[in-house]
């Protein structure tokens, strides 16, 4: 095979597309298509959630990877546009021991969104 891609850049081997891998964030929801972009939500090298916004003007093959991806695939793109998703954030509560130490009374409490 050829050591060059047509744009000039040198082709990349298994080993090295390997390495480079571990740092790509993964897809955790189906992506979402609309006519001229696709917007998904991944999960950051970081550990946060990130919704990414691939449009068919600013890179076509960031846009045609992301239509074809699926929830669960590494994505080595980079976006036009990310917004961090602070509600996917994980929040403090009770662990599952304390859980089962309270009465239904006191677990419902906890799921009241009223507040």
């Amino acid at each position: 095979p050829e050591k060059y891609l047509p744009d000039g850049t040198q082709r990349k081997t298994f080993a090295q597309l390997a390495r480079e891998a571990y740092y790509w964030p993964r897809i955790i929801m189906q992506p979402i298509k609309r006519k001229g972009h696709v917007v998904t939500d991944v999960c950051t090298v970081d550990g946060k959630i990130e919704r990414w916004t691939f449009t068919k003007t600013h890179d076509k093959q960031a846009y045609r990877d992301a239509r074809k991806a699926s929830w669960g695939d590494l994505f080595p793109h980079l976006p036009k546009t990310s917004i961090e998703r602070s509600h996917f954030t994980p929040v403090e509560g009770p662990t599952p021991e304390e859980l089962k130490k309270m009465n239904r009374k006191q677990r419902r409490s906890l799921m009241d969104f009223d507040d």
